[in-house]
């Protein structure tokens, strides 16, 4: 094999040119960083909701807890944006969350025998009031709920906002095209870090939570001592600020329903939305049953993240050459198809448990719940890695084939709404099932929940056949038309 052979194929592995390298690498210790801390704080969130309250609570936190949190958060930060200088803001930021976990770490987390209400007075007042009931589970384990929002507000306002904007800021368009899809590409052996971590720590210590929150307490210093040594040592660009899109909620939606072709985007981003939210509840709801100790859940949501990494890692460096050899029609419609076909198995071996059992164990030598977890994992990663590796590319592509203000203002638009309604929607939908099945539990829920799944997918598959008419067009004219 000669040596320019050679450099080919490390070039098309790892584009990133020799003078790029510093900043490479700083970028890459931040993007590694945030991505862990994400990683494991959602299976930190899982491993302390579901078993000690039920996965059905995800859906009411999600709604009545996290979307005002998140709406305050939101206008906090844009009055933030007008007040400081956006390097401030970063520190200020991971401040705060710093704050908030060393506080859950040391004084929260060890005394909750004593910050919780008595667990019998709980259980009598749900018998009392049976539609409450998970709002009493909540407020019976309070600060487990108080986690799970400073959690979720971690990632978009972490991730996305200071991350990307940051990056914008310190590389040109030329350098971000060999910069940004290497970074994604670690970005995902941060999951596999972090999926491994926990598994481990899970096996080995009895305090799971406490040691991983050390970890993500010891990684936010490490993040904000890595910032701070990029801002010194990069050229930061401050003209690029990214354009104020102080986009409202309302607004976002006003600016979709106004041209066919964002309302088309927007629907399959919701409907992606949604379904991966519903799939996930059900899911879990079986994974507790499993694994009702915290430990074991913990070691199971350990493998799957690192699956998840692997799973992302093998797609994004196929996924670019599916794109190349099918049209954007064929890569659009993948993921539903994946999801029709995955969905199908796993709604029916929920529905047909029982039934299921014997050929469970003759066959997979497992019993029915195992077998559902499984099969769920495996559609769950499926589903996910053909989001990452086709949904997002076609869903960007049919952005820059629009118009400016599409591009722009629709993209901010859906972006804003997009994942934010998909899951209160599907929080919204199932809380109502919960309080109205007096079951109120996810098991009778399935029936309703599948048939209501395939609803959004015909809404889905909908979307991209209508928008591929428009998007064809415009490939070949070059122009956009409302």
């Amino acid at each position: 094999m000669n040596n320019s052979r050679l450099l080919s194929i490390i070039e098309f592995v790892f584009p990133v040119k020799k003078k790029e390298l510093g900043k490479f690498c700083l970028l890459s210790i931040l993007m590694f960083g945030i991505l862990y801390i994400h990683a494991t704080l959602r299976s930190l969130k899982d491993t302390i909701i579901v078993p000690n309250i039920g996965a059905e609570a995800l859906s009411f936190i999600d709604l009545y807890l996290v979307l005002p949190c998140a709406v305050l958060f939101t206008l906090a930060y844009t009055k933030l944006t007008n007040i400081i200088p956006s390097d401030r803001i970063f520190y200020f930021i991971k401040l705060m969350f710093l704050v908030i976990f060393s506080v859950f770490l040391l004084f929260v987390y060890p005394n909750t025998h004593i910050l919780h209400p008595d667990p019998d007075n709980i259980d009598m007042l749900i018998a009392t009031y049976p539609k409450l009931k998970w709002w009493l589970k909540l407020y019976g384990k309070w600060t487990y709920a108080i986690f799970a929002v400073v959690v979720e507000l971690w990632g978009p306002i972490v991730t996305v906002l200071s991350f990307w904007q940051f990056a914008n800021k310190v590389t040109s368009s030329e350098e971000a095209k060999r910069i940004y899809p290497t970074l994604a590409l670690l970005g995902n052996f941060a999951l596999v870090m972090a999926g491994s971590v926990i598994k481990v720590s899970a096996k080995y210590t009895e305090n799971v939570i406490e040691f991983n929150l050390a970890i993500i307490v010891f990684m936010i210093l490490l993040n904000m001592t890595t910032y701070f040594i990029s801002n010194k040592l990069l050229e930061v660009d401050n003209s690029k600020t990214a354009p104020k899109t102080n986009l409202s909620v309302f607004k976002s939606l006003k600016i979709i329903l106004s041209s066919k072709y964002l309302l088309y985007i927007f629907g399959m981003v919701l409907a992606y939305g949604m379904i991966n939210n519903m799939i996930e509840v059900q899911w879990k709801a079986n994974i507790r049953q499993l694994y009702p100790e915290q430990n074991n859940y913990a070691k199971f949501m350990g493998s799957f993240t690192q699956y998840m990494g692997y799973a992302s890692i093998v797609i994004m460096m196929f996924g670019s050459h599916i794109l190349r050899k099918f049209s954007w029609y064929a890569a659009a419609i993948t993921t539903p198809i994946v999801v029709i076909m995955t969905s199908v198995f796993f709604f029916l071996s929920l529905i047909f448990k029982d039934s299921i059992e014997p050929y469970a164990q003759s066959i997979f030598h497992v019993n029915a719940t195992q077998f559902i977890v499984g099969l769920g994992m495996c559609q769950i990663i499926l589903m996910k890695a053909s989001k990452y590796g086709l949904f997002d590319p076609t869903k960007e592509m049919a952005f820059i084939a629009a118009d400016e203000e599409i591009k722009t203002k629709g993209k901010a638009a859906v972006d804003v709404v997009g994942m934010r309604l998909s899951d209160t929607t599907a929080a919204l939908i199932q809380s109502i099932l919960l309080i109205f099945f007096q079951t109120a539990l996810i098991a009778g829920m399935t029936f309703s929940v599948m048939v209501i799944v395939y609803l959004i997918l015909i809404m889905w598959v909908t979307s991209v056949k209508k928008l591929n008419r428009i998007y064809s067009k415009i490939a070949k004219n070059g122009h956009s038309h409302h």
